[in-house]
């Protein structure tokens, strides 16, 4: 992520004395920097002041309000396990998108996050904000390099599939040499259908081909085949 300097929110001080003089604010404005913003920026501090009509300070008028630090975030990522993220998605075509997490699967904890095509922070942070470099970023409708795809929510699809096919095996509600034809689409009803990805359909397959093509009436019929019951241990465990 990235930071910049803002105007900050009006205050009871700020309202009561409109000429009231501020300093502009360092907030995040993209990824870490702007989730853990609030904890990040700590308070700000004010001083009221009895000034001439020159500007010269000769007092403060009361107690100045000190300003407090904010937190520290300490991270988790790897920077080796980083850098050979980012070198990876690098090395794809410039116009290919996609993302790459490595988690610990025993913390949860992310050692590498990262996101192609990206961007040179260098140019966007607030100390040498290129307004051209980031306005280009900006209008680039086809790659959207300031998308974060690691941190996108997707459907979880056919993350659900292995479990679904694995519950169905497990529970002898299919065997593996089951066919079924795929037509393009499961119809739920005479006006309701859930397409398949291949609009043309897999035509008949069994287990394993059905998990090569990742087909959806495939799963959707073995799930029902199936049934909530013994799917729910499965889902849950997961």
């Amino acid at each position: 992520g990235y930071t910049g300097r803002e105007r900050p929110g009006a205050t009871r001080e700020m309202n009561r004395y409109p000429q009231a003089y501020v300093s502009l604010e360092l907030h995040g404005w993209a990824g870490l920097e702007r989730t853990y913003d609030q904890e990040l920026g700590g308070v700000a501090g004010s001083r009221l002041v009895r000034v001439s009509a020159l500007g010269y300070v000769h007092a403060d008028i009361g107690t100045p309000v000190l300003p407090r630090n904010g937190n520290d975030l300490y991270l988790t990522l790897d920077l080796q396990a980083q850098l050979a993220a980012e070198k990876t998605l690098d090395d794809e075509p410039s116009r290919r998108r996609g993302a790459l997490v490595v988690v610990d699967v025993h913390s949860g904890a992310v050692i590498a996050m990262a996101s192609h095509p990206g961007y040179d922070l260098s140019k966007v942070d607030s100390a040498h904000h290129d307004s051209a470099y980031y306005r280009a970023l900006q209008l680039n409708a086809v790659t959207r390099p300031l998308l974060n795809r690691a941190m996108q929510t997707y459907m979880p699809g056919s993350i659900l599939k292995p479990l679904i096919g694995i519950a169905a095996l497990e529970s002898g509600a299919i065997l593996p040499s089951d066919t079924y034809t795929c037509t393009g689409a499961f119809h739920l009803s005479e006006n309701a259908r859930i397409g398949c990805w291949n609009p043309y359909g897999h035509g008949e397959v069994d287990f394993v081909h059905a998990v090569e093509g990742s087909c959806n009436p495939y799963f959707i019929n073995i799930g029902l085949a199936t049934g909530l019951d013994r799917l729910r241990p499965f889902l849950e465990g997961a």
